[in-house]
């Protein structure tokens, strides 16, 4: 085998675009490895290690990827989503697998951690955390005479804070207050990760060559309505079964429920959507949800994709949410049934010049 190279990154920022100087660096981290000859060494499961793989597989490096996994059958599973989300060539990649150790008590990404720092013949530091276990990681393995490279380091920025809207009444625009229950609506927000049916070099390919984060709720907006197409997620529904979820509740009536939830580091809603008429969203087989307590039984003929626990501490009833199964393609719906809401004035007139659809604006 080549030498060996390692990149090391502690985490960032959830929303990275081009301009972040955490993916310059890394991105000229990568092209240096690539120049020198030497396989990399890597691993997944956070984008300081998947940018690296994207890169890696567009500059055809080799590359030993560390890959958490409990089983070998795990591992296998994980190695062929990782080949096919990443299109790595089978004969420029090895997979080793992170096992548990033998008491099991330990996390897995820290045993990832020393075994690619125990893996590489060369150390890349490129952000790393003052008083992080990368840190400690990185110094220990200094002192018993691991080679540094230190040429890409850069300061390590700030994790996120939590996203917010100031959406209070006396800044809202005549138009959305004026709005009722006429439209079924699917509120939509940015995305950690790929979009639902992306693969994920094709995200991080985008991070790379955009000057802001390209999953934005709007950037969301804008692929649905280029595609004419709300593809379905299975994320968080009844036997996983994939779905696209809207609401009945007028525009107004939904800002109370944008709220960011701290579990999943992002907002359950965000002021942009797409609205289609209500009479025209039931014939397009959009369904209203059946909420349910607990212990209830419920009829024999409802599809458990149309069931929504009632909520213990949430009453999620109050979403009056709504689901169609599956993608839902309104190419076939004419404009006038339709229409979008966006968080700005700019953003509203940019969606209905470019879409001729009504365009409506949360904020004056």
């Amino acid at each position: 085998m080549n030498e060996t190279a390692a990149i090391f990154i502690s985490r960032q920022a959830m929303h990275p675009s081009g301009e972040s100087v955490w993916v310059q660096k890394t991105v000229e981290a990568v092209r240096w490895v690539a120049s020198s000859g030497r396989t990399l060494v890597t691993s997944h499961g956070m984008p300081t290690w998947e940018l690296q793989l994207s890169l890696a597989s567009d500059m055809n490096i080799p590359m030993v990827i560390y890959v958490l996994a409990e089983t070998e059958d795990r591992l296998r599973e994980q190695s062929a989503f990782l080949q096919d989300q990443f299109s790595l060539k089978a004969e420029r990649t090895e997979f080793r697998r992170v096992a548990p150790t033998v008491d099991q008590t330990e996390e897995l990404r820290p045993v990832r951690d020393r075994a690619v720092v125990k893996a590489a013949d060369l150390l890349i530091p490129v952000a790393i955390r003052e008083g992080g276990n990368l840190r400690s990681l990185l110094e220990v393995a200094r002192k018993t005479g691991k080679e540094l490279k230190l040429s890409f380091q850069t300061e390590h920025s700030q994790r996120d804070r939590p996203l917010s809207y100031n959406l209070e009444d006396s800044q809202l625009s005549s138009e959305l207050a004026s709005i009722g229950n006429d439209y079924i609506i699917h509120w939509t927000r940015a995305a950690n990760s790929a979009w639902p049916g992306e693969k994920l070099i094709d995200y991080y390919r985008a991070i790379i060559s955009s000057d802001s984060y390209p999953r934005s709720a709007m950037a969301t907006l804008h692929c649905m309505l280029d595609r004419r197409l709300i593809v379905a997620s299975s994320r968080h529904m009844p036997r996983d079964i994939a779905t696209v979820s809207f609401s009945s509740l007028a525009p107004a009536e939904v800002i109370p429920l944008m709220k960011w939830r701290a579990r999943y580091r992002q907002m359950s809603f965000e002021p942009y959507g797409i609205g289609i008429d209500r009479e025209c969203a039931l014939a397009s087989g959009i369904m209203q949800v059946r909420y349910t307590k607990k212990g209830e039984r419920l009829p024999a003929d409802i599809d458990p994709w149309l069931t929504q626990s009632a909520g213990a501490i949430t009453d999620w009833r109050t979403e009056k949410e709504y689901r169609h199964r599956g993608d839902f393609d309104f190419g076939d719906i004419t404009s006038d049934r339709l229409i979008v809401f966006a968080h700005r004035p700019e953003e509203a007139a940019l969606l209905q010049r470019k879409y001729g659809i009504r365009a409506v604006t949360f904020l004056r």
